[in-house]
């Protein structure tokens, strides 16, 4: 509901930008949008996670690692669109803010077309490594990799058309498919883990791709045929590729923990450290759901109206809001993660530590989502190559130095996390303010402001670290933890709420 508000704000009574246009939708629209979006991203999110859960208790952490391995091979495919299929997300609601409706829905096909061959691409090249490796790779490994184009493609296309469901603003149809996908996936997956074990699994996501793509197919409703123009194809490719780099630079800034891990630790400490990555997931929700009602909203605003302030309007109310709701959800479940944990995978509990750190890391990646499209907006998405591949050299760097030298083990890599995302935020939200007030270090300093009550979390990951407490329950830390940053977001909102709701401010 909040998050609707903030949204919806500068289009209603009083807004900035009241009746500019006339075919933005009412307050309703907004609030069953916001609400749709929220219920298809926990639904899909949670079907995830559930499966990730019932899996590992199923197949153990040995295995599970040997699936994270595969899931990170394949997953690295869906960059080989060139990023088209972001580039598409951009293009449909700005096309549609400019009155051209037809050329919106004809964006669709570049956008399959892109994943469809990305996808034979990469599967080609994957089969062709199984076959020379083959007496090396373990079987499973094997199999992974040659059904590896095949769901590429099939999942490539599900994802286009999700994408362009939310591009297109039908935000119904783009949740309903994000559900059925998380849901196939679970129910096929466990079904493949309890009759075949780890292959299994591999084979169930191929089915599962089956199952998704017919479904999108299905609900997707008729879109404009398929005409392809090589001066739209430039286009899209020449936008796409930064997107696409930096997308590939946000996979690997969330996923180079797993490269470190395997060449520092093994496999098995993989498999543990995939269920702090599940709730990491879990976890950014809220914001996520954010993100992906505000940005096609202010990619058509922009689209309609080139102004700056509509970048202002639609980025910082987002992000203070975030600031606030973040801190409470990330302390409860930090006070909750040891029984939740002992409860459900009592033979993961060495991951307490590791997923407490990394949840603290998740608060400023979930306060970054609220600014993930104005760059985009503004077409000054590239200049956050330098800012994203500095992160990633930065997180290498400090999780060599805490794992391989100073041997934390899995802590040390959340750590590496923590120190990465809260680098990243100040950097990539400092340079969107930085392109409209031209200051740097006071676009930091202003940031840094705005995500103060994230010192706090910080703050408890240290002091539990040094007590001893950060791997186990301390009802007493744990709960005062939970207080004060109650008590911290409640005194920020009653303070803060004008700034929120009426203020063109901060």
């Amino acid at each position: 509901m909040l998050c609707a508000r903030v949204c919806s704000w500068p289009y209603g009574a009083g807004g900035p930008l009241q009746g500019w246009d006339h075919k933005m939708r009412p307050l309703p629209s907004v609030l069953r949008d916001a609400s749709m979006v929220a219920v298809g991203n926990y639904a899909s999110v949670a079907a995830r996670v559930l499966r990730g859960l019932i899996i590992a208790r199923i197949l153990g952490p040995a295995d599970m690692g040997i699936l994270s391995a595969v899931n990170l091979v394949t997953g690295l495919g869906q960059y080989a669109d060139l990023g088209v299929t972001n580039a598409v997300g951009r293009e449909i609601p700005v096309l549609s803010g400019e009155g051209r409706a037809d050329a919106a829905e004809e964006m669709i096909w570049y956008s399959i077309a892109a994943k469809i061959v990305g996808g034979m691409l990469v599967g080609s090249m994957l089969l062709v490594y199984a076959l020379a490796r083959w007496t090396a790779l373990p079987p499973s490994l094997r199999l992974g990799l040659c059904l590896g184009g095949a769901t590429l493609v099939l999942t490539g296309v599900a994802a286009a058309l999700q994408s362009a469901g939310q591009a297109r603003r039908k935000f119904a149809v783009a949740s309903r498919i994000a559900v059925v996908v998380a849901s196939a996936s679970l129910v096929l997956g466990v079904i493949g883990a309890v009759l075949w074990g780890l292959n299994g699994v591999i084979l169930s996501q191929l089915a599962a791709a089956f199952v998704s793509v017919g479904y999108a197919v299905t609900v997707s409703r008729p879109f404009a045929s398929a005409v392809f123009d090589p001066v739209a194809w430039r286009r899209l490719i020449a936008l796409g590729v930064p997107v696409a780099l930096l997308t590939f630079m946000g996979f690997g800034l969330e996923n180079v923990d797993q490269a470190i891990i395997l060449s520092l630790l093994d496999s098995r400490s993989l498999g543990l450290y995939t269920v702090v990555l599940y709730a990491g997931s879990a976890l950014s929700l809220l914001p996520l759901s954010v993100s992906n009602v505000v940005g096609p909203r202010l990619l058509v605003a922009y689209g309609a109206k080139k102004s700056d302030a509509v970048i202002d309007l639609m980025t910082w109310r987002p992000v203070l809001l975030l600031s606030m709701l973040m801190p409470p959800v990330i302390a409860l479940a930090w006070a909750l993660a040891p029984a939740a944990v002992n409860l459900l995978l009592p033979s993961y509990g060495e991951v307490i530590g590791p997923l407490r750190i990394y949840m603290v890391g998740v608060y400023f990646l979930s306060v970054n989502l609220g600014v993930s499209a104005s760059l985009l907006a503004m077409e000054k998405h590239r200049l956050n190559i330098p800012i994203m591949l500095g992160c990633i050299c930065l997180n290498v760097v400090v999780d060599y130095l805490l794992v391989g030298i100073m041997h934390l083990g899995l802590e040390g890599v959340a750590t590496g996390s923590l120190v990465t995302y809260s680098a990243y935020w100040l950097l990539h939200s400092g340079l969107v303010r930085w392109l409209r007030e031209g200051c740097l270090l006071a676009s930091l300093a202003r940031n840094f402001r705005l995500i103060w009550p994230g010192l706090l979390l910080v703050i408890a990951v240290a002091v539990a670290a040094a007590i001893g407490r950060i791997g186990r329950s301390d009802a007493v830390f744990d709960l005062s933890l939970v207080l004060v940053t109650l008590v911290v977001s409640g005194c920020r909102y009653a303070r803060q709420r004008e700034a929120i709701w009426m203020s063109s401010d901060e």
